[in-house]
Formats: structure tokens, C-alpha cells, sequence
């Protein structure tokens, strides 16, 4: 294996400018295709020493540039960023000498990611900003690893990165689970890994382009879902250094690449059966650094370096041929391309003359509008974070950062909406005229306009549940003065000894235990007993069925309407370990249930569904009443909290927030928390426990054998 090719884990691994300069004395100045007469615009990014080898360039959302790349004076890993005046440059990792093969991406928030080469330690690095600062970490350290990385971001923001294993000649790839770094070897037959591009398909899978060194083919990997499928692309020699890969809107790859043979840049496309291999340009030592991306209607531009006459130079296809023009001279390293909401090619390029980092842009979006949604927060506290969604894709605006630019949208219709928050009520205001009084807003943005909505949030929570009611299962008692049995449900008012009577089962006809029960919307409740019990108006109901109670008057003298709600045995619950012991109503109508027992319950053509009597299902119904139909899944298992092993769940109510509220049928010890049958504790949607009420405190000291908590 030829070391003297290698770029890792030495000093002089960039090529210097006196072989450049000797490549100009030798050619001949041979004209370009420059029919695209762009307007480009160059800015110096940073001349603090020699800055700027291995940039990478992302647009955020409002089409600002940012750039990552090396400080080769001090060997450190910087990140400049565009702030609409001036650019605003930072340093990532000083820690030896890194920044290598910078690859930069940003989340759906506009954070940054960078991943990296560690030259000191030989180790691939990652760096994520947080907002406030940066958390930097060693992704994979077996060898020298790291070189040629290339990042990308699936849907939910977790690094995905492509690299060369230099150890073993081998290409890599790392993948964060949201835990660890699951790290795999995607090719080993003989050097390959060089030059690394990766891009992620709609589906999340990734698929690299890279250089096969032993072979000097260009080579393409895709998984598949179950393991990789390698090809090779192009054989004639040479083919595939300074690879870049794009997926065009159907996820079929483009690769833009060097042929080192013929000096060519050359264009790969897969058409769905086979590569079809393009010559870009030709004209001299051409297509080193190129860098590839497609425009709306997925045509082809790329950037590169043309070596003959020492210029940057950017390709774009037009449907029928190649334009290409000069975009500035002596400069073009290790290029990096991003198109705009409109086309326009913004390029962050090495300028080995000067040893600067520069930013290069052509065209604006004149006809395009922009649409900045502000927030401002009455009350409350003083720290919050609330999400949005819609035609402008998912963003968040919080306290230390409350404003989200739009730019370059097409003249339309653009509907954003708020995550609701009961804790606040939400109007909208746009300068344009448009307004809503609620959480959801159309804005109609012509061409050139500059439109700023500001999302005003009142904080007024609604008044905290102020009642408990409870069902004493096997329990006749008395408290507060208010005499109970067992078929009655009984009302306190929180934080008091306050109690009084709200359902006298004995003037409806109920003789049996009232096991658990559940409000609906319209204020009527949901029942099971704890035997068979002959309910006035509808017959016979067992253990396993609801019937839903209807009021027309409650307390002392009760009075109201019964009927069927819920056959289990239609959906099969039996009797036995079956039957319900708790339940509430979810606000979708599904129920959410928990057994007496191990219940076993049939699902053609699934597996049937296996529960413990601390598990909690959900019914999602199709059809209630004395015909039931639906199907079944877990709701909650026991398994996600500490402790939680034999206790037997018997009574249910879960809160706007999802905490569910439950009682035991004995003494319980569950998630930290000790406590005993007249206790009610919370299990928070993080399955952390508190308790939320003792009964003893209140007078009570029956068991607790159904609850609700409302007003």
C-alpha cells in the first residue's frame, strides 16, 4: 500500500502551492464554456493566519450561511456563521491539533454539527452546539480512523457519519442511536474509503460515495435495511477521487467526481438500471474538490477546482449541456456548494493565495418573500419553549431564542401552527394584516414581501382539579360525616376534611361493589361491578362489561338512565383474572383498562395480547354498546416502573398531562414511594412515582377502589 498517498496522521498532508504553481508554468490557458454570466460575490470569511482548509457550507432556514472548517496556524476546528452583517467566528475544539475533514450540518433548530479528524489522536470527533456551548466527543478511536468523514442528519437529528478506516483500509460508517454510536464496516475488500460522501434517502437510509484506492474505481454503497449493497460505479482508472454525492427527489444517487487518468470532471448518474457516466469538463487539469448539488428540479451543479489555470470554477447543467464559467481566481480548494430557496450556488472555499477562508454567492431572491414569526410570552415563567408546525416545517421558539426568519419563499399561502398549551391562551398578529385568535394562522406573502408575525402567548392556567371522587370497593364506612357502602361513590374537595355523597347507588338499583368508574364528556359515567349484577334497563352485567350511568340528578338522591356500554366478552375478556378492576376514558373515546388478573385476550390474527394485573391496556373501539367491536394493545406496562411487581392496580385516572393516577389493593412499595390501600400516587410520564394523596390525612381510611379528579 502506498503511504505517500495517504493525507492521515501527518503534517504536510495538504498539497502545498509551489506544485500548483509548476502545474501553470506547463499548461496551456484553454477557454471555458462560461455561458452562465453569474454575478458572484466574495467575501474573506477569516484571515487570522492560515485559515480555511476543509470548509463545509449549510444554509439555515433564512439561506445564512455557515461554514466549518480548520485554522491550519493554530490547528484548531473553527465555525464562522453569518449573522445577516458580519460573520461571527468562533472556535470549536483547540485540543491538538484537529479540525481535518471538517463536515458540517445543521438541525431542524439550525444548530450545528461538525464532524472532524483528529490528527493528534488519530480518532474521528464530533461537535454539537447545544445554544449555549459546544459538546465535543470522540466517536470511534480504534486506529486511525476519521479521515474522509462526511456527516448527515436523519429526521430526528441524530449524526449519521461516513469515514476511512486508514488502519485497515477500510470504509466505515457511524450511526447514533440516541444513546451510543453504533459503528459498522460497510466495505474491506482491499483499500477502500477514500474521499467519503454521504447522503441519507427519504426512508433514512444512508448511501456513500468513496473511492476504492486498490482498484481506482469509484464505488457506491447502500443499505438496504439489512445489510450493505456494494457496486462500482466507474472502472477506468483513476475514477472517483474527490467524490460528492447527492440524491435527486426519487433517492437515485448523482455522484460528481475527479478522473485522475484523464484530468476530467465527471458526472455519475444512477437512471435506475445502470450508471450513466458523464464528462462535465475537460479542458485541462480539471474536477479536483468538486462538490455536487441539485437544484429544485434536480439538475446537477458543482464546483471545482481547475488546476491548469488556478480558479474555482461551477458547472450547471441546463436539460441539454454543461455551462460552465470561471467564478474567481487563484483559489478553489477544497470547495464546498449549497444552493438557496431559489438556485443560487453559495460556495465556502480555501484561498491558498491569501491562506483565507472565503465565501462565494451569485444571484438573489428578489421575487421571493420572507415571513420571520416572533415570540412574546405574557406571564408565567420565565423560562419556555413552545413548538410549531406546518408549511414551514417544525420549529421551536423559547426564551433565548424567540425569533425564526424565513427567507426566500415563493409567493403563497404559508399555514404555521402552535403546539397547544392549556397553560396559555395565543393570538397572532402579522404586519401585513393577517391575524387569528387562535393557535393556527394562514399568511399570504406576495412577491418581495417582508412579513413579521408575533405569536403573543397569555399564561392563565385553568384552575387546578378541585375534587376527588372515590368508589370504597368492599367498604361501608363512614367520613365526614357522610355514611357509605360500597356501591356509592363518594366527593372531596382537595386539601379539606370536606366530603359528601355524589352517587347512592342503592336509590338506582345497585347492589353489588362499585369496582371503578370514569366520567365522560357530557358528565355521564362509566361502571363496572365487582359480581354479576341485574342493572334497572339493561339486564344482567358482568364483571367484565361497563354500562354507562347518566344523571339526571346526583348526591343524597340519585337518580338518572342505564346502559350497555362496553360487552367485554365481544371482545374477549372472560370471567375470572379478566374482569376490570380500573379504567378510565381517554379523550379520543379509547378506554384504557387494567384486569383483576393475567388476562390473555384473543386477536386474530395477532398473537393474543398478555397482560399483568398492574399492566394497563388500551381499547380502541370500533363500536360500543351491546355490540362491541375493536382491537387491543398495551397502554402501560409494569415493567417501566421500579418496584412495580405485585401490586394489583384498582382504580385509574390520568391527567391532561398523561400522568396516571392509581391505587393499590394492599400496601405497596413502588418507584421509591411506600405507602398503603387509602393512598393514591402518581406515575408521571418519565414512570417516576410520587404520591398524591394519603386518605388518613382526610379522614378517609377505606380502600381506594376508583377514582376521577375533576371540578
Amino acid at each position: 500500500m502506498d503511504s505517500s498517498r495517504r493525507w492521515y496522521g501527518i503534517r504536510a498532508a495538504r498539497p502545498r502551492r509551489a506544485a500548483l504553481l509548476l502545474v501553470l508554468l506547463l499548461c496551456l490557458l484553454l477557454p471555458a464554456a462560461a455561458v452562465l454570466a453569474l454575478s458572484w460575490n466574495t467575501q474573506t470569511v477569516d484571515s487570522a493566519g492560515d485559515v480555511g482548509t476543509y470548509p463545509s457550507l449549510a444554509l439555515d432556514s433564512a439561506g445564512r450561511p455557515r461554514i466549518s472548517y480548520q485554522d491550519y496556524t493554530n490547528e484548531d476546528l473553527k465555525y464562522a456563521a453569518w449573522n445577516g452583517t458580519s460573520w461571527i467566528v468562533e472556535t470549536v475544539d483547540s485540543a491538538g491539533n484537529v479540525g481535518w475533514f471538517t463536515s458540517l450540518a445543521l438541525n431542524s433548530a439550525g444548530r450545528p454539527r461538525i464532524s472532524y479528524f483528529d490528527n493528534n489522536n488519530t480518532n474521528l470527533k464530533y461537535a454539537a452546539w447545544n445554544g449555549t456551548t459546544w459538546n465535543v466527543e470522540t466517536v470511534d478511536s480504534v486506529g486511525i480512523v476519521g479521515a474522509d468523514n462526511s456527516l448527515a442528519l436523519d429526521s430526528a437529528g441524530r449524526p449519521r457519519i461516513s469515514y476511512y478506516d486508514a488502519s485497515n483500509g477500510d470504509l466505515k460508517y457511524a450511526a447514533w442511536n440516541g444513546t451510543s454510536w453504533i459503528i459498522e464496516t460497510v466495505d474491506s475488500a482491499g483499500d477502500v474509503g477514500w474521499n467519503t460522501s454521504l447522503a441519507l434517502d427519504s426512508t433514512g437510509r444512508p448511501r456513500i460515495s468513496y473511492y476504492d484506492y486498490d482498484n481506482n474505481d469509484l464505488k457506491y454503497a447502500a443499505w438496504n435495511g439489512t445489510s450493505w449493497a456494494v457496486e462500482t460505479v466507474a472502472t477506468a482508472g483513476g475514477a472517483g477521487y474527490h467524490t460528492s454525492l447527492a440524491l435527486d427527489s426519487a433517492d437515485r444517487p448523482r455522484i460528481s467526481y475527479y478522473d485522475e487518468t484523464n484530468t476530467n470532471l465527471k458526472y455519475a448518474a444512477w437512471n435506475g438500471t445502470s450508471w450513466v457516466v458523464t464528462t462535465v469538463a475537460s479542458a485541462g487539469d480539471v474536477g479536483r474538490f468538486s462538490s455536487l448539488a441539485l437544484d429544485s428540479a434536480d439538475r446537477p451543479r458543482i464546483s471545482y477546482y481547475d488546476a491548469t489555470n488556478i480558479v474555482l470554477k461551477y458547472a450547471a447543467w441546463n436539460g441539454t449541456s454543461w455551462a460552465i464559467e470561471t467564478v474567481t481566481g487563484d483559489v478553489g480548494w477544497f470547495s464546498s456548494l449549497a444552493l438557496d430557496a431559489c438556485d443560487n450556488p453559495r460556495i465556502s472555499e480555501y484561498d491558498f493565495t491569501n491562506l483565507d477562508l472565503k465565501y462565494i454567492a451569485a444571484g438573489t431572491c428578489a421575487a421571493q418573500a420572507q415571513l420571520t414569526v416572533v415570540k412574546s410570552v405574557v406571564g408565567g415563567p420565565a423560562s419556555w419553549s413552545f413548538a410549531f408546525s406546518g408549511d414551514l416545517g417544525p420549529f421551536n421558539l423559547s426564551d433565548e431564542d424567540d425569533t425564526q426568519p424565513f427567507a426566500n419563499l415563493a409567493p403563497d399561502d404559508y399555514t404555521f401552527s402552535e403546539t397547544a398549551d392549556p397553560d396559555y391562551t395565543t393570538t397572532i398578529a402579522c404586519d401585513n394584516g393577517d391575524s387569528s385568535a387562535g393557535r393556527s394562522i394562514t399568511v399570504t406573502l406576495d412577491a418581495g414581501d417582508d412579513v413579521t408575525c408575533t405569536v403573543t402567548n397569555t399564561f392563565g392556567p385553568p384552575p387546578p382539579a378541585s375534587l376527588l371522587y372515590i368508589a370504597p370497593n368492599f367498604n361501608n364506612g363512614v367520613v365526614g360525616g357522610v355514611a357509605y357502602m360500597d356501591e356509592d361513590i363518594v366527593v372531596n374537595t382537595l386539601g379539606t376534611s370536606n366530603w359528601a355523597m355524589y352517587f347512592d347507588g342503592s336509590d338506582v338499583g345497585i347492589t353489588k361493589n362499585l369496582t371503578d368508574f370514569a366520567f365522560l364528556p357530557n358528565g355521564c359515567l362509566l361502571m363496572t361491578f365487582y359480581g354479576n349484577q341485574n342493572v334497572p334497563g339493561v339486564g344482567l352485567v358482568k364483571p367484565q362489561d361497563l354500562v354507562k350511568f347518566c344523571p339526571t340528578s346526583t348526591g343524597t338522591t340519585t337518580a338518572g338512565t342505564f346502559s350497555m356500554y362496553f360487552d367485554g366478552s365481544d371482545v374477549g375478556l372472560a370471567a375470572g383474572g379478566e374482569t376490570i378492576d380500573a379504567v378510565d376514558v381517554r379523550p379520543n373515546g379509547d378506554l384504557v383498562i387494567s384486569t383483576k388478573g393475567s388476562s390473555n385476550i384473543p386477536r386474530p390474527p395477532l398473537a393474543p395480547l398478555k397482560a399483568k394485573k398492574n399492566d394497563l391496556l388500551v381499547f380502541h373501539g370500533t363500536q360500543y354498546g351491546p355490540t362491541t367491536t375493536g382491537t387491543w394493545d398495551v397502554y402501560f406496562s409494569n415493567l417501566l416502573v421500579t418496584g412495580l411487581k405485585k401490586e394489583n392496580v384498582i382504580s385509574l385516572y390520568i391527567d391532561p398531562a398523561q400522568g396516571k393516577y392509581v391505587s393499590f389493593w394492599d400496601g405497596y412499595n413502588v418507584g421509591g414511594v411506600i405507602g398503603d390501600a387509602n393512598d393514591i400516587v402518581i406515575i408521571h410520564p418519565n414512570n417516576s412515582v410520587t404520591k398524591f394523596w394519603e386518605g388518613s390525612d382526610w379522614g378517609y381510611t377505606g380502600r381506594v377502589h376508583g377514582l376521577h379528579i375533576g371540578n
